[in-house]
């Protein structure tokens, strides 16, 4: 019987009512994190009761919304919206045993593109019908889509500036923090204590500029690091708020720290002590620690060695006490300076002090150098060479130069038995070779008193020696220096050690390392004459036993290096055996599709060198290409790159096209980076454009209309070296006044790139950056010049006065410090940095004054390069842009007009001195550097014509002139033609102002606005016609002194003021200087100024006549030049043509009669520098404009405009020489004259339209009687018009017949001499 059933048992309890939600979020990313763009963010999330007996209600949900932070903006949350329920297999542990049950959660999925600060938030709620529970405090998740952001940094030790790169974009709001707020407290005691300057190259770069090495701690620290770590090359710098220093809601997560390398833990400095060996009482001792790389990274410490006496000469006994020396040289250390000047009341007589200085690098190495100095009693100029090494090494076929620095007495004491009462005026120096001859320095013939002189380039400080001076051979020449005072009987000696070896041969091949492409047919020429020993120049050297032996060989395509692994055939290697410089007709022996490469060694004199190029033949009859690899192959990134090439045709009559490729890429589209047309065979790259460090290939590709294939040639490798980086530049003091502070001034810090140096003929044992300091001065109407101090010198400072009313951005008293620096042996890889110094206006005294005082202190300095950079000082205060139109200042008297005068003609002495002595050797080259030193220099003494007298004129034209017309094989640099240029108008300013004071009425000037007048002729003419006063035959010369009250005779004939002769012959030195060195096509020079206009330009000879022109100077009152197609032919076999156009202001120009236009001139000269012929079937056409107040219509029927060429400071209007063509007037004065003249009867000689009497050529003009050409005016206008036309033919006559001299008198290129 079955038990009975159990009861029932009782109802569990409900559980309570929950009263709250809340919510959890059980996965997703966790706070905090950073997380790529891009990802899904997948959030699990689980509801929860308010507490833990509690149900949920069947309907909960999660409700999920997400926002993006925007920086300081509220929060922008998006809609509600309901999280998916998913299922998810769990596993749990039940009495011990895992079991799996699948559990339903809530999921949220995000996908987030953009970078950002995010945030979620959850809440349960009650989605049910009527439900009203909801967690009302809804969880929370904040997490970043972005990345954590690194910082890391880099010293550079040889700026001391510390580049750190972030690797996100900070925000403005940092880059604008001051340093304190931006760096840790901990950073900036370690960069200090000296000042630290922040400045942000972009967002994400911080440059920190050092304070200099001895007043940082970051060394130290780094030394401290590596101590306890070794090898570690580290050191972290921190930021203040690391948080706050990006954008907001960016996701850029910084922590605040950025590693920064040191560089390497070992490394080589070096530092050379440099200073007089002798020095007398009357000056400081001057020692400067130089370096060579110019480097931020080291602490200098100066020391005393020790001070012994010399027993040489009677005087005070040595010091045993030098507290005060000791004391100097510890001050000095603690400042960190690199000069030291030990005043004269330290140190004693006869005797010999040894100074030390210790060069500390940030690593911990150190570098020593010492200087003995002997310290006699007088006055001994300090000598010792600019690089600090006496160690030189130089090819025989060189230029060697020996730069030397001066330091003179900066006392003038005059007391009788005073070691200073001396002339330090009078400075002597003299080099000579102590271990053997040296005949270069010394006079070729015999003095009258029977012994030969030592030669100019032997009594001048620096030494520069021509080619082939100091004999070749193994052991060093020692040469010494000696520079003293009046009779020398103290001296101070340098000795320097010059190794002259064998210069190394040179194999070059026409037309490029290659490959080039040829035709089958062509006539291909390998030629290697060019190919030289440069000792075979020399004097009395052994015969030359030149040979050339040719090898070619098959580059097998695939070979990798390029090198031939093929013979050439038997044939080939047969012509080649018989052929000494040249290979002809080898093309046939060439089968197409090869690549060959054809090698010369030239060798002479048991020296070698080869030279290889490759060809490849094709069967179109394409043209021949050839271009050529510049030599050296070093170049510099800041000069323009020019290529030579050339193209010959070789069958048909097709159009040529040209252009060129260069590998790495170049940019041939944009026309600014070139100079030359890029479709022309000469290729001229412009400064800038090729990058440094990097080597280049060219190609010249031609391709004929007609011929499928193209012809070509390549270039040789061409190496591009750059210029250092700039360094900074620094005065001591800071500010001072003008033209009495002492100023030392100069730059530092500058650095070379690894592979930023060449090779020279010359070069020092102590290679480095040479430096070019001075100041910027005002010049010719406001322009500015700049003023060298020290040029090409291994030291990088100068000490000098500063001139007054020097100007930037028109602000008075900043004076511009410049320095320029260039990698020694790089091609002339230069750049250039510029600061300020505070200069405070004289004060107690006037300028002019000033400049007086200045440049009697000049006068007495013995060296010439010193004195004439302390002259321009002196001159250069007068200079001032507030002047009037003349370069005259508009309110000085005559007192103070004729005081400036002496002080130019002065300074212009000094300057003068200066530039005789360089020119006085004739054998060596001046380079742009020489000739922008001294043109410079006498263009800020000119810089006012008014301020001029004629003499002081003369002296600075005959300067430049002689400047530009020496020897140099390389272009003048554009600022010095302009500067030359300016000199050339301001010497006819001043004709013209000197003419003014005595002449009435005043001379013309031609300006651009009054040169073509085409306003306001009727009331011009009216005007003229009421001035019965006037001089139709009006005579404007210079040398007559003319008068109202006295007019000249025709016994008495015009003639050009020889300072506007020397004036225009310079400007033919300009012209020929601004084309030197040029490729044809390359853009000219053209310049405009007041009473001068100037263009110079180099052609391919197809570019003249025919098509070609008009061409003009540069000026609306130019002549307009047409050429007639022979003379492109007559110049055809040159490799260019030059071109030179004129432009003179009528008002230099003398006539006898009204001149009705500007002066013209043009000239062409070919390869060889001479003038091509022309048959007089050939004629060449100007159009010139008229100039000036123009016949009237009563004149008419007397007088006509006729054409006239200046020949001997005359006018001549002989038709034989230049026909009157055509006259074109639309009013009185305005309009054109066509001239014509005669094969090359115009070429060379200025052309002009001057009034003459209609049929004025009349017979037995010499025997009549000489009246007053004013006589003859006035009868004309007094109705005896037989008797006026008599008087007026003869007036002119004998004012415009031909003399034997050229308008340009003391030309040396004279049109009658330089004819083919």
């Amino acid at each position: 019987q079955p038990p009975p059933p159990l009861p029932t048992p009782p109802p569990l309890p409900s559980p309570p009512r929950v009263e709250q939600l809340e919510t959890r979020i059980v996965s997703g990313p966790e706070e905090g994190s950073i997380n790529p763009p891009g990802t899904t963010f997948v959030f699990r999330l689980e509801p929860l009761p308010s507490c833990g007996e509690c149900g949920l209600p069947t309907t909960t949900a999660v409700h999920v919304r997400v926002a993006q932070e925007s920086g300081t903006l509220a929060l922008v949350w998006g809609d509600w919206k309901p999280a998916t329920i998913v299922n998810v297999t769990e596993t749990v542990v039940v009495n011990g045993t895992n079991t799996t049950h699948t559990v339903h959660v809530f999921e949220y999925r995000q996908y987030v593109e953009d970078a950002g600060v995010w945030r979620l938030q959850a809440k349960a709620v009650d989605a049910g019908v009527g439900g009203s529970l909801e967690d009302t405090t809804p969880v929370e998740r904040r997490w970043i889509v972005g990345a954590l952001v690194t910082a890391a940094g880099a010293l550079d030790r040889s700026t001391g500036i510390i580049t750190v790169i972030f690797s996100a974009l900070t925000s403005a709001a940092t880059r604008s923090r001051t340093l304190d707020n931006l760096l840790s407290l901990a950073t900036l005691a370690t960069l200090g204590p000296g000042p630290v300057q922040a400045s942000w190259f972009n967002a994400s770069t911080l440059h920190l500029q050092l304070p200099p090495a001895h007043l940082t701690g970051i060394c130290i620290a780094w030394r401290a690091s590596r101590s306890t770590a070794i090898g570690v090359g580290e050191i972290n710098i921190t930021f203040r708020d690391p948080a706050t220093m990006f954008e907001p809601g960016s996701g850029d997560v910084y922590g605040g720290e950025a590693h920064v390398h040191m560089g390497a833990t070992e490394g080589s400095l070096s530092v050379f002590l440099s200073g007089p060996r002798d020095v007398g009482g009357c000056q400081q001792l001057q020692l400067d620690a130089g370096r060579m790389d110019g480097s931020w990274d080291g602490v200098l410490r100066w020391t005393l060695e020790s001070s012994t006496s010399i027993n040489t000469t009677a005087g005070t006994p040595p010091r045993s006490n030098h507290d005060d020396l000791d004391t100097l040289m510890e001050s000095t250390s603690s400042a960190g300076k690199a000069i030291v000047s030990v005043p004269r009341n330290m140190t004693s007589a006869n005797t010999k002090y040894t100074f030390a200085v210790r060069l500390t690098n940030c690593h911990g190495n150190f570098s020593e150098s010492k200087l003995v100095a002997n310290r006699f009693r007088g006055m001994v100029p300090g000598v010792y060479p600019t690089s600090g090494s006496t160690v030189y090494a130089v090819d025989f076929s060189a230029t060697l130069v020996v730069p030397m620095e001066v330091t003179l007495p900066t006392t003038t004491l005059t007391v009788l038995g005073s070691e200073c009462a001396m002339d330090g005026s009078i400075l002597t120096y003299e080099w000579r070779n102590l271990s053997g001859p040296a005949e270069c320095l010394y006079e070729s013939e015999m003095s009258k008193f029977g012994r030969y002189d030592l030669a100019p380039r032997a009594t001048r400080r620096s030494l520069t020696l021509p080619p082939f001076c100091l004999a070749r051979q193994d052991a060093p020449h020692r040469l010494q220096l000696r520079a003293f005072f009046g009779t020398g009987t103290v001296a101070a000696t340098t000795d320097v050690n010059v190794t002259v070896r064998r210069s190394p041969v040179r194999a070059l091949i026409a037309g490029g390392e290659g490959p080039r492409v040829v035709g089958k047919d062509s006539i291909l020429v390998l030629d290697a004459s060019a190919s030289y020993d440069p000792d075979a120049a020399a004097p009395g050297a052994p015969k030359n036993n030149e040979t050339w032996t040719w090898t070619c060989a098959i580059i097998v395509a695939g070979s990798g290096d390029g090198n031939a692994d093929q013979l050439c055939s038997e044939d080939l290697t047969l012509v080649m055996s018989g052929s000494t410089d040249t290979l002809t007709g080898i093309a046939s022996f060439l089968s197409v599709g090869y690549r060959y490469k054809f090698t010369a060694r030239y060798a002479n004199l048991g020296m070698y060198d080869d030279a290889s190029s490759e060809v490849s033949v094709v069967n179109d009859p394409i043209p021949t290409v050839v271009v050529s690899t510049p030599d050296p192959a070093t170049v510099s990134s800041t000069s323009p790159l020019r290529l030579i090439g050339s193209v010959t045709r070789t069958s048909g009559t097709g159009a040529i096209s040209l252009y060129w490729e260069a590998n790495p890429a170049v940019n041939f589209t944009a026309a600014s980076n070139f100079l030359t047309p890029v479709n022309s065979p000469s290729l001229v790259v412009n400064s800038g454009i090729l990058t440094p460090g990097t080597s280049y290939v060219f190609t010249l590709k031609a391709r004929q209309e007609g011929v499928t294939l193209e012809g070509s040639a390549t270039t040789g490798t061409i190496v591009v070296v750059g210029p250092p980086t700039p360094g900074q530049i620094f005065t001591n003091p800071s500010s001072g006044e003008a033209l009495s502070t002492m100023f030392t001034a100069g730059s530092n810090g500058w650095t070379v790139e690894a592979g930023s140096t060449g090779s020279g003929g010359a070069v020092s044992t102590t290679s480095g950056l040479r430096y070019t300091t001075g100041y910027v001065v005002v010049g010719a109407r406001g322009g500015d010049v700049e003023v060298t101090m020290a040029s090409q010198s291994a030291a990088s400072t100068f000490t000098g006065l500063l001139p007054a009313n020097v100007t930037t951005g028109g602000v008075i008293a900043d004076a511009r410090v410049f320095a320029y620096a260039e990698v020694a042996g790089g091609g002339g890889a230069r750049a250039r940095v510029e600061g300020t110094v505070r200069v405070i206006p004289i004060i107690g005294k006037g300028v002019s004054e000033a400049a007086a005082d200045a440049l009697k202190a000049a006068m007495m300095m013995g060296d010439l390069a010193l004195r004439a950079a302390a002259a321009v000082t002196a001159a250069a205060s007068l200079n001032t842009r507030l002047t009037g139109g003349d370069g005259a200042s508009d309110n000085l008297d005559a007192s103070e007009i004729a005081a400036r005068k002496a002080i130019r003609a002065g300074a212009m002495t000094a300057v003068a001195d200066a530039a005789a002595a360089v020119l006085a050797d004739s054998n060596i080259d001046l380079g742009p550097e020489v000739l922008s030193v001294h043109i410079n220099a006498v263009a800020a003494v000119a810089a006012v014509p008014a301020e001029l007298t004629a003499s002081t004129a003369v002296r600075g034209v005959e300067i430049i002139a002689g400047l530009l017309r020496a020897q140099s094989t390389q272009p003048a640099n554009t600022a010095t033609v302009r500067a030359a240029t300016s000199m050339f108008n301001g010497a006819m300013q001043v004709v013209v102002l000197n003419t003014s004071e005595t002449s009435q009425p005043p001379p013309r000037t031609t300006t651009a606005a009054m040169a073509i007048n085409t306003t306001n002729a009727t009331n011009a003419a009216s005007r003229r016609r009421s001035l019965l006063s006037r001089r139709l035959l009006q005579n404007t010369s210079f040398m007559t002194n003319f008068t109202t009250e006295r007019p000249p005779t025709l016994g008495a004939p015009p003639k050009i003021d020889p300072l506007a002769a020397k004036a225009l012959d310079g400007s033919l030195a300009v012209a020929l200087a601004a084309v030197r060195g040029q490729a044809p096509g390359e853009t000219g020079m053209s310049i405009t100024e007041e009473h001068i206009s100037i263009s110079a330009s180099r052609h391919l000879p197809g570019d003249l006549g025919g098509t070609g022109g008009p061409f003009k100077a540069p000026h609306e009152a130019a002549g307009s030049y047409y050429l007639p197609p022979n003379l492109a032919a007559a110049v055809v076999t040159d490799t260019h043509a030059d071109l030179f156009l004129f432009r003179v202001n009528g008002a230099v120009l003398p006539s006898a009669t009204r001149i009705m236009s500007d002066g013209s001139s043009i000239d062409v000269a070919g390869t060889d520098g001479l003038r091509p012929s022309l048959a007089d079937t050939d004629e060449i056409t100007v159009h010139v404009p008229l100039v000036g107040p123009g016949l009237i219509h009563l004149e008419k029927v007397l007088y006509e405009y006729k054409c006239a060429r200046h020949t001997g400071g005359m006018w001549d209007h002989e038709d034989l020489l230049v026909r009157t063509v055509s006259v074109t007037e639309t009013t009185p004065g305005v309009g054109h004259v066509i001239c014509a003249g005669k094969g090359t009867a115009i070429l060379g000689y200025m052309v002009g339209v001057v009034i003459v009497p209609i049929n004025s050529t009349l017979a037995n003009m010499q025997t009549s009687k000489h009246e007053p050409t004013q006589d003859a005016y006035w009868f004309i206008l007094g109705g005896t018009v037989a008797a006026g036309l008599s008087f007026g033919a003869v007036a002119l006559f004998y004012g415009m017949r031909r003399h034997a001299t050229k308008i340009a008198i003391e030309d040396r290129y004279r049109p009658e001499e330089r004819h083919r």
